[in-house]
């Protein structure tokens, strides 16, 4: 994540399948260098569950300026 120009910029990353149902563990270290309104977003998203809404599910984690 990176601010250029005045706007912020970050990556995101799509697969393109599917991994399955299961348990899944992401880990995150040492976010102290990044701004406090950094969000970490892990969403799915099922292109095919228009009718109901597409099926999203949405995980969002911040400090949201705590310091």
């Amino acid at each position: 994540m990176k601010k250029r120009d005045g706007r912020w910029a970050c990556a995101e990353a799509e697969l393109s399948q599917s991994l399955g149902y299961g348990t899944y563990i992401i880990t995150v270290r040492d976010v102290t260098h990044l701004e406090p309104a950094a969000v970490l977003s892990l969403n799915t998203f099922d292109d095919w569950g228009g009718e109901q809404h597409f099926r999203e599910l949405d995980v969002e984690m911040s400090r949201w300026g705590r310091r």
